[in-house]
């Protein structure tokens, strides 16, 4: 059960960070502001691992 909620979320994370990407893709050819796009998704990929853990640190102290 375990291991099938984890894959589940790596695809989801995974899904976000692909979307995230695309859009910053975007917005990058549109705006020369390359630093503030990289700064952003820096952010949002330290995000993406803090919800990670989160979910694994619950998933360890559940029952």
């Amino acid at each position: 059960m375990g291991h099938l909620f984890l894959i589940v979320i790596r695809i989801f994370l995974r899904t976000i960070q692909l979307v995230v990407d695309y859009f910053i893709h975007i917005h990058v050819n549109n705006v020369e502001n390359v630093d503030c796009m990289l700064f952003y998704h820096n952010k949002l990929t330290t995000t993406k691992w803090g919800i990670f853990l989160l979910l694994l640190w619950i998933m360890w102290k559940s029952p």
